[in-house]
């Protein structure tokens, strides 16, 4: 996330789907290589269930999230995006807990507190006094 947060700044004046698509091609080729050389050429059915549900995950979850997130980064900056990303794993926890009832126990808790005193500590810790001359 940090590398992609640093890229969209430096990247021409271009469209949200142009650096989503353009990102999701380097990405996935780097990951493709990777895989092949790992595990060998894959057997995928076009026409498999699993195929067709992870197609539509990448478009509608992943590549809607990444358009938001480029425009988040354009107005509000790669800092403030790159610590909502912490966010992610509390609502993950708190939503398994409320909807899927996961048990949720002290190790959870402490992260989510060691998580959002971080982002306290970044967000306003930072921020000291400018002295004028």
């Amino acid at each position: 996330y940090s590398v992609q947060n640093i890229a969209v700044n430096i990247m021409p004046n271009i469209s949200l789907m142009q650096k989503t698509s353009g990102s999701f091609l380097i990405g996935s080729s780097v990951a493709i290589i990777i895989a092949i050389f790992a595990e060998g050429p894959p057997s995928i059915t076009l026409l498999d269930i699993s195929f067709i549900s992870v197609l539509i995950m990448g478009i509608f979850s992943t590549a809607m999230a990444s358009i938001v997130m480029f425009n988040l980064t354009k107005k509000a900056g790669p800092t403030f995006v790159s610590l909502t990303h912490y966010v992610l794993p509390i609502y993950v926890v708190v939503i398994g807990t409320l909807f899927l009832r996961e048990t949720l126990d002290f190790t959870q808790i402490l992260g989510m507190v060691i998580i959002i005193f971080g982002i306290i500590i970044t967000r306003f810790g930072s921020k000291k006094p400018k002295i004028i001359n």
